[in-house]
C-alpha cells in the first residue's frame, strides 16, 4: 500500500518536473520557467518532507535497528557458541579424568580382590595339607599300632607254639626263618 502512495506521488511529481522543463526549453519564458522550477523543487522537497520524510526515515532506522539486532544476535550467538564450546570441552576433560579415575579405582579394587582371593586360596591350601599331614600322622600311628599289634599277637602265637613243641634247634632255626618269611602255621 505504501509502495502504490510513492509510486504514484512520484509518478504525480515526474510530471510536474516534466512541464516544468518544457517551460524551461522554451526560451521566452526563461525566469518564469526558473521560477517554476525552483517552486516545483521546493513544493517536491515539501511534499517529501511533510508527507514521506517520516515514513522514510522511520523505514530506515528500522532497517538500520534490523541490521544492528541481527549483528548483535550474530555476536552473541558467536559468544555463546564459544562459551558453549569451552563449556563441552571442559565437560570432556572432566569425564576423561573421572573415567580414568573410575578405572584407576577398579584397577586397585581388583588387585586387591586378587591379593585378598590368592591369600585366601593360600590359607585354604596350607590347611588342607596341615590337615592330610595330620592325617597322615594319624594313620601312620594306627599303621604303626597295628603292626605292633600284629607283632605282638604273632609273637605270642610262635611262643605258644615254641613251647607246645618241644622242638630241637633245628626246627626252632626253620619255625624262626617261616615267622619272618610269613609262612606261620
Amino acid at each position: 500500500m505504501k509502495i502504490l502512495l510513492v509510486l504514484s506521488v512520484s509518478s504525480r511529481i515526474k510530471e510536474i518536473v516534466d512541464q516544468g522543463l518544457e517551460l524551461i526549453t522554451d526560451t521566452d519564458n526563461a525566469i518564469t520557467s526558473v521560477i517554476i522550477q525552483l517552486l516545483a523543487t521546493l513544493l517536491l522537497f515539501l511534499i517529501v518532507r511533510f508527507f514521506f520524510w517520516n515514513k522514510i526515515t522511520k523505514v530506515l532506522e528500522e532497517k538500520e535497528n534490523n541490521s544492528k539486532k541481527a549483528f548483535e544476535d550474530l555476536e552473541n550467538a558467536k559468544k555463546e557458541a564459544s562459551e558453549i564450546k569451552e563449556q563441552i570441552a571442559k565437560d570432556q576433560k572432566l569425564a576423561k579424568e573421572t573415567g580414568y579415575s573410575i578405572i584407576e579405582k577398579s584397577k586397585e579394587k581388583a588387585n586387591l580382590e586378587a591379593e585378598e582371593i590368592i591369600k585366601k586360596a593360600k590359607e585354604e591350601a596350607n590347611r588342607k595339607i596341615e590337615n592330610a599331614n595330620e592325617e597322615i600322622k594319624k594313620e601312620i600311628n594306627e599303621a604303626n599300632e597295628e603292626i605292633k599289634k600284629e607283632i605282638i599277637s604273632t609273637a605270642y602265637c610262635l611262643a605258644e607254639k615254641i613251647i607246645e613243641k618241644e622242638i630241637d634247634e633245628e626246627k626252632h632255626d626253620k619255625l624262626v626263618k617261616d615267622f619272618m618269611n610269613g609262612d606261620v602255621k
